[in-house]
């Protein structure tokens, strides 16, 4: 978990949650978590403008590196199977970093207000999309394969700020600020 203290907390799931250690680092509060499925790698973003990599193999809680991005993040999502992290800014941005060495990828762009959830999208045949939300209601969807690139469309429908944003397959699901879900089919 992350929070207004800074810090991000592990946590052992498989001893009902019995907190673990502290990664501390951070100079303002914890925006984004990302956890790789293994369990080894922890990604973290901040308002601090930084993005960090830790190692929590075997107990342990070490950063592996520190990147400052700029940009007062806000939300962050992994596509782990790609080793990437989006991490969604105050700017309006959505920038993709590589976990190792967290270096820069692409930048998106296209919302007018902050980013506030980010998904990943792998619909076959190499193509991976990013979705993402924002505190205007906007939704916008971006080929990875072309980052820098304006958004390939607007998924229309939230009703208030974009709050949280899932992926399974061809869907995405939207959670907004107006007490409802949408769907989206992507096909």
């Amino acid at each position: 978990t992350g929070g207004w203290d800074n810090c991000v907390k592990v946590w052992d799931c498989e001893q009902e949650f019995q907190y673990r250690r502290t990664l501390q680092g951070h100079a303002d509060r914890i925006e984004g978590i990302a956890v790789d499925p293994s369990g080894g790698t922890v990604v973290s973003a901040s308002r601090d403008c930084t993005l960090r990599v830790w190692d929590v193999r075997g107990g342990g809680g070490r950063q592996v590196s520190s990147t400052y991005t700029y940009d007062s993040l806000a939300c962050l999502s992994a596509a782990w199977e790609e080793g990437m992290v989006a991490a969604g800014a105050r700017n309006g941005s959505l920038a993709l970093w590589s976990v190792e060495g967290a270096k820069k990828t692409g930048v998106f762009r296209g919302h007018t207000t902050e980013v506030t959830c980010a998904c990943a999208l792998d619909l076959g045949g190499g193509a991976r999309v990013w979705a993402a939300g924002a505190v205007d209601a906007s939704v916008l969807v971006w080929d990875s394969r072309a980052p820098g690139a304006e958004a390939a469309f607007a998924l229309k429908g939230a009703a208030r700020r974009a709050f949280s944003l899932a992926a399974d397959g061809h869907t995405v699901w939207a959670g907004d600020f107006s007490t409802t879900v949408k769907v989206f089919d992507l096909r």
